[in-house]
């Protein structure tokens, strides 16, 4: 009886137990395949794609407070939100990995990932101003002899703890600990590869919900395994223990995640041997110390070699943010090592027309339109900032142009670096000027004329010149006695040099027959009623000549400026578009600007001179001004003005705007075409910052050694500003510079005793009574030995 009753209840019992079962392990099928075929997936779809893997290197902006909600929103955007395939099939995440490079003594910042990813990666941080350049980078890299991997100590459930001082934040800790402690020659990279975490997955695990609904499956199989273990239902069973207060405010600061990855951590090294890697990877692990508190941590495993399998950790996006982020204010004002961005925008992919590359960004030329170039050059900025090095690719790069250059250098570096770097098919169009080298003198007579009238002119940029050169010392008499001194001396037709000039100053038989070859009645009034009653001896007449005596004293100035007949005309080196390389070392400070200030005026009375020429015949020139602030003349300003019209344009350089003068600085600011600001000083960086819009002063103030801000012409004609390096000076040849220097010293040197022949017969000559005037007729008729030096 009792067996006929149970065995109907067991048999139920078995069948109940059987479909239980299979129901359990119909789940579990389904659940494991539904696994198992998204991981084939994601495999096959990875394996298809790895070929569209970039590498990109990140150029961050101006360091700026970049708040931890920006932080987070950068990582974020590398999580899709859904699924990309290829095709049915091959469907999938794409992972992606952040990276933190130790090379070269600075830290640079890397992702990688698919293309399209970081294309969209690449746009969205550019339009935030977050990264100012996004490269790609070859994917090759030196083997890691050593890696340390990092892992949570705990559950992923609980998180890291925000680092609350900037200072202390993970990659400070990182960049300072490299820079102590990191020998030369070796590489350390922080990798963090990415996988997103699902949405639905994500929320699962940040907010599981015991009471939410279930699926009907999910209801019968838990109904079935209560009843084979013979247990409450579930409705029936006690409620689970309530957290504490630390997990509620884990699990609220692990919400603050809107999405998740599957998250390896790698910091490897490369270069030195493993114990010395090794060691170097237990110092470096501590960088991640303030982000541990009671409940959460990163430990670090250190294995020989490169990990292969690293095992993941699940991070929220802020969680990722505390380990990879951008630079901010406090970062460079720890002064720790990272490239400086380069100011302004990308240039274009190619020069534009027939561009002057001055420097790059990138792989991309960052070049001067020569259709800007003729508005001139500025180039502003500190001592050692590569300002000798642009104007040095200025000009080697106008050679292959139909354009003509004058360097004139204080110092003679940059003419020496140029003369190294001019290739040999140009040697014929260079001439060189050392104005110290005495064995082979040039001739340049600042009062040469090409025209009868241009004597008024070359008068009056000489007079100019004295009162720029000394404003303190040169009052209307001064200026009057040198002015009607001048027109003088140049009341004669045939070649007169300063040497002259002071014997008209000095010496009253010498003076007597040029005022009787005067035809002008303004200057033989002068000398009737104006000149000194003590003549030589008058104090302002003795100040012309202290002045002069800079060019009489000094035997190599003298040599120069002594011959009749000029060797270097500044007009025929611009008609031909020759190049002239002026070194004024050797001489003394002073003498080097009175010299120079001389030239660049000479320069304008010969730019004025091409008035009469057709305009389409004026072959452009550009006159570079090293140093300009040693030169600031009127003279100057004049052809910063004016030269444009003539085919003159000017190079200017200077350290500051102020070193200038007020009115050169703002003339040079409003007629400029191409400006180029390198490291300047806080004031230049404040006075130009509207040009260089949308840089601000501190983005002007935070560019690297050689980078520039550069303001010039862009398509359409429009003012751009592009940012860039200087492109450092080729190889020099010094036998090059050698045969060039041999040839003008052949072609534009006259013999030492010859000039000095000249000069001494300059000195001691005695005019003749009475001289011919300028236009007079014939020729005049002097005693044997009593020629004109340098006439006919």
């Amino acid at each position: 009886m009792t067996d006929s009753v149970l065995s109907p209840i067991l048999d139920l019992f078995v069948m109940l137990a059987v479909i239980g079962g299979a129901v359990l392990m119909l789940g579990a099928a389904i659940a494991l395949s539904s696994r198992l075929v998204g991981r084939l997936r994601q495999r096959s779809y990875e394996r298809a794609a790895s070929g569209e893997l970039v590498r990109h290197e990140l150029t961050p902006t101006r360091a700026g407070e970049i708040d931890a909600a920006t932080a987070t929103a950068m990582v974020r955007g590398l999580h899709p939100r859904q699924r990309r395939g290829l095709d049915r099939w091959r469907v999938g995440w794409p992972s992606s990995e952040l990276r933190v490079v130790w090379r070269d003594g600075e830290l640079r910042w890397q992702v990688e990932g698919h293309r399209h990813a970081l294309d969209e990666f690449a746009v969205s941080h550019r339009a935030l101003h977050l990264v100012s350049d996004s490269r790609p980078v070859e994917r090759v890299e030196p083997p890691a002899v050593a890696t340390a991997v990092g892992r949570r100590a705990r559950p992923s459930s609980w998180p890291l703890r925000t680092a609350d001082v900037p200072g202390d934040r993970v990659l400070h800790r990182l960049a300072a600990a490299l820079e102590s402690a990191c020998p030369p020659g070796v590489e350390v990279r922080f990798r963090i590869h990415l996988r997103p975490i699902p949405p639905d997955a994500w929320r699962e695990r940040i907010d599981p919900d015991p009471g939410g609904a279930r699926s009907m499956l999910a209801l019968i199989g838990e109904a079935v395994v209560d009843g084979l273990l013979l247990r409450e239902s579930g409705a029936g069973r006690e409620a689970p223990t309530p957290p504490t207060a630390l997990e509620r405010d884990a699990r609220a600061r692990k919400r603050r995640g809107a999405a998740g990855f599957e998250t390896a951590l790698l910091l490897e090294v490369a270069g030195p041997t493993f114990e010395e890697a090794k060691a170097l990877l237990w110092h470096l692990t501590d960088a991640t110390d303030s982000l541990a508190d009671a409940g959460q941590e990163i430990r670090w495993e250190v294995v020989p070699g490169l990990a292969r399998q690293a095992p993941a950790s699940v991070f929220a996006d802020w969680e990722v943010a505390q380990l990879w982020y951008l630079p901010d204010e406090t970062f460079d004002a720890a002064e720790l090592p990272r490239p400086r961005p380069l100011a302004g925008a990308l240039p274009p992919t190619a020069p534009i027309g027939d561009g002057i590359v001055i420097g790059t960004n990138g792989d991309r030329p960052l070049a001067v339109p020569l259709a800007t170039l003729d508005r001139h050059l500025a180039v502003v900025g500190s001592t050692g900032s590569g300002k000798s090095t642009l104007l040095l690719n200025v000009v080697t790069g106008l050679l292959d142009t139909n354009w003509g250059s004058t360097v004139i250098d204080p110092h003679g570096d940059l003419v020496a670096d140029i003369l190294a770097r001019i290739p040999a098919r140009h040697a014929d169009r260079v001439h060189v000027l050392r104005l110290a080298d005495l064995d082979h003198p040039r001739g340049f007579n600042f009062f040469e004329r090409r025209t009868p009238t241009e004597g008024q002119l070359v008068v009056s940029e000489f007079a100019a010149l004295f009162e720029d050169l000394w404003p303190r010392f040169t009052g209307p008499r001064m200026l009057d006695i040198l002015r009607y001194s001048a027109l003088t001396m140049l009341s004669v037709p045939e070649p007169q040099t300063v040497l002259e000039l002071d014997r008209i100053l000095s010496d009253d038989a010498f003076r007597a027959p040029y005022i009787d070859a005067a035809t002008d009645p303004a200057v033989q009034n002068y000398w009737r009623t104006r000149w000194p009653s003590r003549g030589s001896d008058d104090s302002s007449v003795g100040a012309v000549q202290n002045k002069l005596g800079a060019f009489i004293a000094y035997d190599s100035i003298r040599a120069v400026v002594g011959q009749g007949t000029s060797t270097l005309r500044p007009r025929t080196i611009m008609d031909r578009g020759d190049v002239l390389l002026v070194d004024l070392s050797g001489v003394g400070g002073d003498n080097a600007s009175i010299f120079g200030g001389m030239l660049i005026a000479r320069y304008r009375i010969d730019a004025l001179g091409r008035q009469g020429t057709d305009p389409a015949s004026r072959r452009p020139h550009l006159l570079v001004v090293d140093e300009t602030p040693r030169f600031s003349t009127r003279a100057l300003g004049g052809l910063v003005n004016e030269g444009r019209k003539f085919a003159v344009t000017v190079g200017l350089a200077t350290q500051t705007l102020k070193d200038i003068g007020a009115a050169l600085g703002a003339t040079a600011v409003a007629n400029a075409g191409t400006i180029a600001l390198m490291s300047p000083g806080l004031e230049d960086a404040k006075a130009l910052a509207p040009l260089f819009a949308p840089l601000t002063p501190a983005d002007l103030l935070g560019m690297e050694r050689h980078g520039m801000a550069l303001k010039t012409a862009g398509r359409g004609g429009r003012d751009v500003v592009y940012g860039g390096i200087v492109t450092p000076p080729g190889p020099a040849d010094p036998e090059i510079a050698a045969e060039i220097l041999a040839a003008s010293d052949k072609r534009d040197a006259r013999p030492r005793n010859e000039v000095a022949a000249e000069v001494t017969e300059r000195l001691t000559w005695m005019p003749p009574t009475p001289l011919r005037a300028v236009g007079g007729a014939g020729k005049v008729k002097v005693a044997r030995g009593q020629q004109l030096p340098g006439g006919e």
